[in-house]
């Protein structure tokens, strides 16, 4: 618990002093009250020592996976329903699930034992989890955590700026041109072009706050089942617009270390399924992954 109060906290709020003592002053009440919100901060503290003392990774790996069973089992026993005594014992354990198994999809940190696991269908079941996660926060009752939750995923005190609208159209425009030139069904068309945008929005929030680390999930938060339905049918424009979100995990990794190393092997093996056809049209994004994050 000394590691998360005095260090691992402060990753999750790099840019806000207040959401750094909720974090600290809220998960430690909640903590002691929820055994499985205690084995959370335990799996997420791990998971950061391992990434701060990397020769000892192994170690710090199965304390990880030790923890973070315990709380996830203890969830499913202690949590039957919600309501004010557990909500925000909830909210912070969903938070800290996701940001560790983000974590745990570090390539270096592979054990082998994922090895039958596909990249892009692990990053799925991620984005899955988010959703699913997010729709909780929504029709939770939040009492104290409501103040952290705004800071994440509310925009409207957001300001409007011209040169970040600018780079993240940019950056997403010949996807747009991609669709309508290279596929020929309508419904498809439509649905391409709205994950396009939404992935648009997630680009513009995260370059707007790169040190928030819900920018980086917020496309989860729009894509439909049935582009998720394109991804899993490896439809080619759907493994294109994945190997864009790709680069944008990659150029803002330096500011989350749970992001580090697995945008990159998706992207990477998003690549590998497309055919020769599809190449010129990743040179840009293969540019921007040779660059340094």
């Amino acid at each position: 618990m000394f590691h998360f109060l005095t260090i691992a906290a402060h990753t999750l709020a790099p840019d806000s002093a207040a959401v750094y003592q909720y974090w600290q002053q809220i998960a430690y009440s909640v903590a002691s009250s929820h055994n499985f919100v205690r084995h959370t901060l335990l799996a997420f503290s791990s998971l950061h020592i391992a990434h701060l003392q990397p020769q000892d990774f192994q170690k710090y790996l199965v304390l990880t996976s030790h923890h973070h069973a315990i709380a996830i089992s203890g969830f499913k026993e202690q949590v039957t329903s919600i309501d004010g005594g557990n909500c925000d014992a909830i909210f912070i354990f969903s938070a800290l699930l996701v940001l560790t198994e983000l974590g745990l999809m570090r390539p270096v940190w592979d054990d082998g034992s994922n090895a039958d696991i596909d990249p892009v269908d692990k990053l799925i079941q991620q984005l899955t989890v988010v959703q699913n996660i997010l729709n909780l926060w929504r029709d939770a009752r939040l009492v104290r955590t409501e103040p952290m939750i705004r800071e994440l995923v509310g925009h409207g005190r957001q300001p409007y700026t011209d040169a970040i609208v600018a780079e993240a159209k940019a950056s997403l425009a010949y996807l747009e041109k991609i669709n309508q030139r290279m596929v020929t069904d309508p419904d498809e068309q439509m649905l391409f072009s709205k994950s396009i945008r939404e992935l648009g929005v997630c680009y513009y929030f995260a370059l707007l706050r790169p040190k928030n680390w819900f920018s980086i999930l917020r496309w989860a938060k729009a894509i439909s089942p049935a582009f998720i339905m394109c991804l899993k049918a490896r439809h080619p424009l759907a493994l294109l617009i994945l190997a864009q979100y790709c680069v944008l995990v990659h150029r803002i990794s330096r500011n989350h270390w749970w992001m580090r190393g697995w945008g990159e092997q998706i992207f990477y093996h998003a690549v590998s399924l497309l055919d020769g056809q599809w190449m010129p049209f990743l040179r840009s994004a293969m540019a921007a992954m040779n660059e340094a994050p």
